[in-house]
């Protein structure tokens, strides 16, 4: 049995429809193509996130990247740029942290499924753009990147846990003494001024309790590096140094016979004062003279202990007998001068000499 032919409609017909469409729109006035063209933006953003989930669903554009060239992907990202950087431009600040918290979900699911060798291929392609965006940016957009990059750090940080925190820190100290290691003289100065820079911006903008919680942790921190302990939370205090207390120091010497000086202590009710009485003791061993003069000196004695007085001018007679002195403490006097002159001529002040044999 033969086909059927089934009429089809003309092209004509088809193409009738758009081009009324199309001649309304060049006849319509500006607030009607204002509202058409909101309309359609609105249409387009939901098809948008309609397609992007299907897409995250199938994951159909991996085949077709697959078997695209060298040329053909690097325009398809110039392409993905140009139409990023014209969508970021012109979206409303909710559109745009809708965007980044749908940005955030793709990228930790892509994390947590990367290779080793894929996760070091996306650093280094993130290093290099840095690099050349470092290089290029100027120093409004400098700030306006750093700006952003503390908010993103002070989100985070207000959010995550104690584990976090400590595992974050350590990568930190890892990632700073590797780049530290790396860097050159240049931009070790360049790092040193940025600190100083972020110093000095912090110092003029904190409050009073933020500057005692900054002088706090820089305390704590010196106590660490002092007490050896850098990755420890908590800190040792640091106890001063022991004072030692003076004590009086009390004398308790024996009578010394060689010396002929005996020191005696006597206590007051005030233990801290000291109080020394000397005592002499007189030795009963007769003085040996040498009849020859010593060249050196005109006066020689031999292990005896002498008392002399300068002030003394009288003669021999004023000297007092041994009756009137104590029974163990005799004293003379000893004529003693040179060759030349025995006669009791002195050239010097008589000498007391301790001897109880010249004294009778």
């Amino acid at each position: 049995m033969p086909r059927k032919e089934v009429a089809r409609p003309c092209k004509k017909l088809l193409s009738k429809e758009p081009q009324k469409r199309h001649e309304e729109i060049r006849s319509e006035n500006s607030e009607d193509r204002q509202a058409r063209l909101e309309t359609i933006g609105e249409r387009r953003s939901k098809e948008t996130e309609h397609h992007f989930q299907l897409s995250l669903e199938r994951n159909d554009s991996c085949q077709t990247r697959r078997r695209e060239t060298p040329e053909q992907r690097e325009r398809r990202r110039q392409y993905m740029r140009e139409w990023h950087q014209r969508v970021k431009s012109t979206e409303t600040p909710e559109e745009r942290e809708r965007r980044l918290k749908r940005q955030r979900v793709v990228n930790k699911r892509a994390r947590e499924t990367e290779t080793p060798e894929q996760r070091e291929r996306r650093l280094e392609l993130m290093r290099a753009r840095y690099k050349s965006v470092k290089e290029t940016e100027t120093r409004e957009e400098r700030e306006r990147r750093l700006e952003h990059h503390r908010a993103v750090n002070k989100r985070a940080r207000e959010t995550e846990t104690p584990e976090q925190r400590q595992r974050r820190l350590e990568r930190d100290r890892f990632l700073k003494l590797q780049a530290r290691q790396r860097e050159t003289p240049e931009q070790r100065e360049s790092r040193l001024e940025c600190m100083r820079l972020r110093n000095k911006r912090v110092r003029e903008t904190e409050t009073l309790e933020q500057r005692m919680v900054r002088l706090e942790k820089r305390r704590n921190i010196r106590a660490q590096k002092k007490n050896g302990k850098k990755n420890s939370n908590d800190v040792t205090p640091v106890e001063p140094p022991n004072v030692i207390k003076e004590e009086p120091i009390e004398f308790d010497l024996e009578p010394s016979t060689s010396a002929g000086i005996v020191i005696q202590n006597a206590k007051k009710d005030n233990e801290d004062v000291i109080r020394v009485e000397p005592a002499v003791f007189i030795k009963q061993e007769p003085i040996e003279f040498d009849p020859q003069p010593s060249a050196s000196a005109d006066i020689v004695i031999k292990d005896e202990f002498v008392v002399c007085s300068e002030d003394y001018t009288g003669s021999s007679s004023d000297v007092p007998s041994s009756s009137e002195h104590n029974s163990h403490v005799t004293l003379s006097v000893a004529c003693l001068g040179s060759s030349q002159n025995r006669d009791n001529k002195w050239p010097i002040n008589p000498v007391w000499l301790v001897n109880p044999v010249h004294n009778q």
